[in-house]
């Protein structure tokens, strides 16, 4: 099976497709600035298109094009797209809140408030949901912490820790461990599922400028870094 990946280009307005070797096969302009990229599919990708109200969907297919469009009324700022495969849902970062959308656009659920009637985010930025476990974690930036959720959005726990300054991008890696991208501290650092910190992972010797997004590719074990610095970095992550 051939390995590929995709890549928002906020810079240049396009979604661009990698190979195996993360050299660009092609590209679409998406007629915005992506701000970050998640699958929906074997053949499908979402992207959310800063300032435009709208969730863009392009298909992988020999070419990559542009498929359908999916309008957001009184969005807020939004950043982060993730995809549940187990409702088939679109989770999309706005400001303070979650918002859950159908494939078709419509507003499933938001997630705003906890149990108590408080505020669960200050600045949502980014969402990744784990299958094994079901549950969402979410970095929350001017809160400075990673919050575990249930869909229902009841807090399982939180992390902060003050190596971690204004956390932004995150994904899940082997054994439910979570990756976590300071955008102010330059760093990522690794949290256990009962939310502990395991160690720094990248720090300063690094040298990562504003890492935003993060992606793992557990068939062949890489880590992908996106930065402010409008570069891509790969690392080959230990299997031990």
């Amino acid at each position: 099976m051939m390995v590929s990946f995709v890549i928002a280009d906020y810079t240049h307005s396009k979604l661009k497709r990698l190979n195996e070797k993360f050299t660009v096969t092609d590209s679409v302009t998406v007629g915005g600035n992506p701000y970050s990229v998640c699958r929906i599919g074997q053949n499908e990708v979402a992207t959310y298109i800063c300032g435009k109200g709208h969730i863009q969907i392009v298909s992988l297919g020999k070419t990559i094009q542009l498929a359908s469009t999916i309008n957001i009324s009184n969005f807020n700022d939004p950043v982060g797209v993730c995809y549940d495969t187990t409702f088939d849902a679109i989770m999309l970062c706005e400001s303070n809140k979650i918002s859950v959308y159908s494939k078709s656009g419509n507003l499933i659920k938001t997630l705003e408030k906890d149990k108590n009637g408080d505020q669960l985010f200050t600045e949502a930025r980014q969402v990744a949901m784990n299958k094994n476990n079901q549950l969402m974690f979410v970095s929350n930036g001017k809160g400075n912490n990673v919050k575990a959720l249930t869909r229902d959005g009841e807090i399982v726990w939180t992390f902060s820790d003050p190596a971690l300054q204004r956390p932004w991008g995150v994904c899940i890696l082997p054994d439910d461990i979570i990756l976590v991208s300071g955008l102010s501290s330059h760093n990522l650092l690794q949290v256990n599922k009962k939310g502990e910190m395991i160690n720094e992972l990248l720090g300063a010797s690094e040298q990562l400028q504003g890492p935003l997004a993060l992606a793992f590719d557990k068939r062949s074990c890489r880590l992908l870094v996106g930065s402010h610095s409008n570069e891509l970095r790969v690392y080959t992550l230990s299997k031990t």
